[in-house]
């Protein structure tokens, strides 16, 4: 008998911050931030699950903990217009600069 090819059966991050996005919208917010942190897990530089776990954090009511996240996306990927606007949405809200690093 021939060998069967072994593949890898673990959804790629992009699966989990779907996941997380779809549990999100149902308002199963913990298990949300169990995806985004496990689409982080297999991937640190998926700027994707941070921001949806930024943006996550933040309906939560946990700004500074979300800006933190965002400030990482823009670490990964400083092109991510997304996140910069995210920044400065809350900085505005928290009456801080809404100016970012460009």
């Amino acid at each position: 008998m021939g060998m069967l090819p072994i593949f890898n059966s673990e959804p790629g991050p992009a699966a989990w911050v779907s996941r997380g996005n779809t549990l999100r919208s149902h308002g199963r917010f913990r298990e949300a931030l169990r995806c985004y942190d496990r689409a982080i897990d297999i991937d640190p530089s998926c700027a994707d699950a941070w921001l949806e776990k930024g943006r996550l954090l933040q309906r939560m009511g946990h700004p500074d903990l979300a800006l933190r996240r965002f400030e990482r996306v823009l670490e990964i990927d400083p092109a991510r217009e997304d996140a910069r606007a995210d920044i400065g949405r809350i900085r505005e809200s928290l009456g801080r600069s809404a100016r970012t690093p460009a």
